[in-house]
C-alpha cells in the first residue's frame, strides 16, 4: 500500500524524521526546551519497531569519552527518568545492572575488544570467564556459556510500558 502524500507546507526549526523512540524522545526534549519542532512519521507513532521492543535498555553511562550506542542509552535512560519523576508516568525503572552472554570463541574476542575499548573511558565493564565465576552473577545459567561481559554498574531499565506506549506519552507532552 502506498504511503499518502501531504501537501501541507509548515515553518519549523526542527524536522525529526521518524517517530519512534528516538524520534519521539528527540522532540520532546527539543519541545522542552522551547524549539518548535515536527515530528514526521509514516505511521502511528511508536507503532513499527519501537512498539516490538522488549523493554529492556542497557547503559553504560556517561562515560568520560562518547561512544555513540552509550551516549544513546544513557540519554534514553534519563528520558525514562524524566517521564517517570517529572511527567509522573509509571514507568517502574529497575537498576539493576548488566550482563551480555558469551557463548563462541568469536563472541569472546568481541567482548576483549569492548572491555580494551573501554579501558580509561570511564565506562565500567568487566569479562567475566569461567563457568564457576558467571555462576556467582547468574546462578541459572545454561552449561554451555563461556563468559560474561559484565556492566556492574549499569542502569538497566526494564519498562512497565511499551515503547510504543512511551513514543505517544512522549508526543503528548
Amino acid at each position: 500500500m502506498a504511503a499518502a502524500k501531504m501537501q501541507e507546507t509548515r515553518k519549523t526549526d526542527v524536522l525529526v524524521i521518524g517517530g519512534g523512540v528516538l524520534g519521539a524522545s528527540i522532540a520532546m526534549q527539543l519541545a522542552e526546551n522551547s524549539v518548535d519542532v515536527t515530528v514526521v512519521e509514516r505511521a502511528r507513532v511508536g507503532s513499527e519497531a519501537s512498539s516490538a521492543n522488549a523493554g529492556t535498555i542497557a547503559s553504560a553511562g556517561w562515560g568520560d569519552k562518547t561512544f555513540m550506542k552509550e551516549h544513546w542509552m544513557a540519554g534514553t535512560v534519563e528520558i525514562l527518568r524524566s517521564l517517570q519523576n517529572k511527567h509522573g508516568y509509571d514507568i517502574e525503572l529497575c537498576e539493576c545492572g548488566s550482563i551480555e552472554l558469551i557463548r563462541t570463541d568469536e563472541e569472546m574476542k568481541w567482548a576483549e575488544r569492548v572491555i580494551q575499548a573501554y579501558s580509561g573511558t570511564g565506562y565500567n565493564a568487566e569479562l567475566v570467564v569461567g563457568n564457576d565465576q558467571c555462576r556467582k552473577l547468574e546462578p541459572k545459567l545454561a552449561e554451555d556459556v563461556k563468559g560474561l561481559l559484565h556492566y556492574p554498574q549499569v542502569k538497566s531499565c526494564t519498562v512497565r510500558l511499551s515503547h510504543g506506549e512511551i513514543c505517544a506519552a512522549q508526543w503528548r507532552l
